[in-house]
């Protein structure tokens, strides 16, 4: 996992610039009604290569675009993109050429590594728990909390298991269906049980985000950025 402060090394753009990037990648991921998963693997290629190499506010665009489309190339295996459709969502930011050569150089910088076992592959199991607790609205509001994950850089640095749980967690407790009881060890012949859920935190920074963060209006989709 990208550390959540990677920003410091970076010697021109900024975590509003990340921002900015990620509701583009957002509504061309959107454009292409693509699974949740490549959403979440883009954005994890985009910091773990950010965490590596500088970028400019030239190349950002660029390497956002080549980032999702590695993503969709592993997990959109039907609806593979073509270069060109991402190049023309970028509205003349950057041509094939370019979008090729970024991609060889992100695929190096994070060695070929474009695996991630993101949120949404440990929530059904957390939900498996206790089946009957989780009714539909509680299900897609944690799923809700997980998609934080994408856009806040604070929460980089936490495991996906985590992020799962303590999603889970805070979707039953708005509910009003009780918060789940967090361990420090697991069972295979038991139910979870342990410590309580604010031993991390979490909790309160996803809380913090969705209650008082910024709430971007949704960017219509394609079009070249400014930074």
């Amino acid at each position: 996992m990208p550390p959540h402060d990677y920003m410091h090394m970076q010697q021109i753009i900024n975590w509003e610039m990340r921002s900015t990037l990620l509701d583009w990648i957002v509504s061309v991921h959107s454009h292409f009604h693509w699974g949740a998963d490549s959403l979440f693997l883009a954005a994890n290629i985009l910091d773990r290569f950010l965490s590596r190499v500088n970028a400019s506010t030239e190349t950002l665009q660029l390497i956002g675009g080549a980032a999702l489309l590695i993503a969709a190339k592993v997990e959109e295996t039907d609806t593979s993109p073509q270069l060109y459709q991402i190049a023309v969502l970028a509205d003349g930011a950057f041509n094939e050429a370019e979008l090729r050569e970024a991609e060889v150089d992100i695929l190096i910088a994070i060695g070929w590594i474009v695996s991630f076992p993101n949120p949404l592959s440990f929530l059904p199991r957390i939900i498996g728990v206790d089946h009957e607790g989780f009714g539909f609205d509680i299900r897609m509001l944690a799923n809700l909390f997980c998609d934080v994950g994408i856009m806040d850089h604070r929460l980089l640095s936490v495991p996906s298991s985590l992020q799962a749980a303590a999603a889970a967690w805070l979707a039953r407790l708005i509910v009003g269906s009780g918060g789940l009881k967090w361990v420090s060890r697991r069972s295979f012949d038991r139910p979870i049980v342990a410590n309580t859920a604010n031993e991390t935190g979490f909790q309160l920074r996803c809380t913090h985000y969705l209650c008082g963060g910024r709430n971007h209006p949704r960017r219509q989709c394609g079009g070249q950025l400014h930074f």
